[in-house]
Formats: structure tokens, C-alpha cells, sequence
């Protein structure tokens, strides 16, 4: 509206030309600036995309591949991610090295080994484990977790969230538990 005035005021002034060019110009700083809002606030809203996600210390976790939901302490303490498991046989296909193991729920898996880590343990020093990529969903995202296998049955979850698969995707609020649902599919199998 304001450029409008500007080139209404320059014909009743007789110099259209001088008028017509501020006008342009401020109808270039109008666009320039309506730009510069739109991208803001497109920028906000892929920021807001991206929060965190607050979890519990304690979450359910989905393993859509096996229909198998379990819950999992999700600790900042701890670097990597481990997953109960029995039964834990390295073998060789196709020129690789896999691993076969159990849930437990005796679900068998077999999957490629990504690498063997040495874990520190409070009683045996260090201990090897073989590591597998597990997609998993936690709070809503499907997300490739790299996971140890261990036997964890003295411990009170079968799965451990550690904080490199949760860096950049989520916070912990330690005082709640049960904050979010792994609802990235259809899991039905339920576990303790």
C-alpha cells in the first residue's frame, strides 16, 4: 500500500519517472522481505522438526523386523547399545562373517556381524561381543542401531539404548518412565 501512495503522489507531482523508480524499489525490499520472513519461518518450523524427543529413563522399544516389542533403559552412561541374547554362534556366509542368537522370547536371528567390540565389565575385565545393525523404533522413529549382543538376563531390561544411538534424537528425562510409544509399524509380540 505504501508504494501504492508513493506512485499516486508522484503523477500529482509531475515527476512520474523519479516516483515510479522508488516505487519499484520498495516494491523490491517488500518482496526481498516477505522472502526473508517465509524463509524464517520455514526454518523454524524444520527446526521444530527436528527437536529432540523427550524419552523416560526406562521406554518400550519395537523390533518391527521380528514383531517384538521389549522394554529398554535408555542410559546417557553407557556409549554403546546392547540387546539381550543366547545362544550366541559366529559363523561364516558368503565370505562373512554372520551370527545366530536367541531373544528372549527364543526369537532366532541371524544377521551380519558389523564388528567385534571389548566392553569392560565390572567382574571378567573385558569381554568381546559381536555387533549387529538392528533397526529399531523408539518414540515414533525407526531408526538402525548398532547393537552388541550380550546375555543380559540379571539385568532388569533386555535392552540397553546407549547414547550414540540417541545423539541428536532424543533426551532423557530421568525421573519418568514410559513417556513415549514405539509405534513405527505393526509390532504385536509382547515382552517384559
Amino acid at each position: 500500500m505504501v508504494f501504492i501512495l508513493l506512485f499516486s503522489k508522484g503523477n500529482a507531482m509531475g515527476n512520474q519517472s523519479f516516483e515510479k523508480k522508488n516505487a519499484i524499489k520498495q516494491v523490491s525490499h517488500v518482496k526481498a522481505l516477505s522472502l526473508v520472513l517465509f524463509l524464517s519461518v520455514f526454518a523454524v518450523n524444520a527446526m521444530a522438526d527436528t527437536s529432540p524427543i523427550v524419552t523416560g529413563w526406562v521406554e518400550k522399544v519395537a523390533i518391527p523386523e521380528y514383531n517384538l516389542t521389549l522394554k529398554a533403559k535408555v542410559d546417557s552412561g553407557a556409549d554403546s547399545s546392547s540387546l539381550h541374547a543366547v545362544s550366541i554362534h559366529r559363523f561364516t556366509k558368503n565370505n562373512q562373517a554372520w551370527v545366530q542368537f536367541r531373544t528372549q522370547d527364543g526369537i532366532a536371528i541371524q544377521k551380519p556381524v558389523l564388528r567385534i567390540v571389548h566392553i569392560k565389565t565390572k567382574t571378567k575385565g573385558t569381554q568381546a561381543r559381536e555387533v549387529v545393525e538392528l533397526p529399531i523404533c523408539l518414540a515414533g522413529q525407526l531408526t538402525t542401531v548398532p547393537v552388541n549382543l550380550v546375555d543380559r538376563g540379571h539385568f532388569s531390561y533386555p535392552m540397553l539404548i546407549g547414547r550414540s544411538a540417541m545423539e541428536g534424537k532424543f533426551l532423557i528425562n530421568p525421573h519418568q518412565k514410559f513417556l513415549t510409544e514405539p509405534k513405527c509399524g505393526s509390532v504385536s509380540r509382547k515382552t517384559s
